[in-house]
């Protein structure tokens, strides 16, 4: 494209953002990111979900919250990829007063089975089984959300943790 002076678009910048994600490539992420900055891209939904996706999955959470701090306008998927990222790594209490911000926020996006992945992600990486148990009950029962294998997944790491055995086979016998 840069050779035949073709422009690329948002759509192109998120395709390469996801291939170096894929690749695990944090080098060719900024790259790219630099590139769009240097030629008038804004942090739109789809090219600052893309970028906070690939800088959380490249090993640089700090990025993903700068690009996520800048965004004027966030979708769903921008709020869970980032509340995801927090919680899995390692940053429960940010991923569950982002979650928190969401839900009192004016115009936040109403949050999804994924959304509660990230929360009940988070409460595991902080084994916090007290939380895990309040949010899991609060998806179901405020939001109606079914749970998924993930959900199921997250509450038997914390109740494996805890030594309560016989919610992990309760548990497990609902994912069949």
């Amino acid at each position: 494209m840069q050779s035949e002076n073709v422009m690329p678009n948002e759509f192109t910048l998120v395709s390469l953002l996801k291939a170096c994600t894929e690749l695990g490539s944090l080098n060719l992420g900024k790259w790219v990111h630099d590139f769009a900055l240097k030629n008038g891209f804004r942090l739109e939904v789809y090219l600052g979900t893309a970028l906070i996706d690939m800088y959380s999955k490249c090993g640089s959470l700090e990025d993903a919250k700068k690009v996520f701090d800048k965004m004027r306008k966030k979708s769903l998927a921008t709020w869970n990829a980032m509340i995801t990222s927090l919680g899995v790594y390692g940053f429960g209490e940010e991923a569950l007063a982002l979650f928190t911000t969401m839900e009192t926020m004016n115009g936040a996006p109403k949050p999804d089975a994924i959304t509660f992945v990230g929360v009940l992600c988070a409460c595991a990486q902080a084994n916090d089984l007290t939380q895990g148990c309040k949010y899991f009950e609060y998806m179901t029962q405020h939001y109606g959300i079914s749970p998924i294998s993930e959900h199921y997944s997250c509450m038997i790491e914390l109740y494996s943790r805890a030594g309560m055995l016989d919610e992990v086979e309760r548990l497990s016998k609902a994912i069949r």
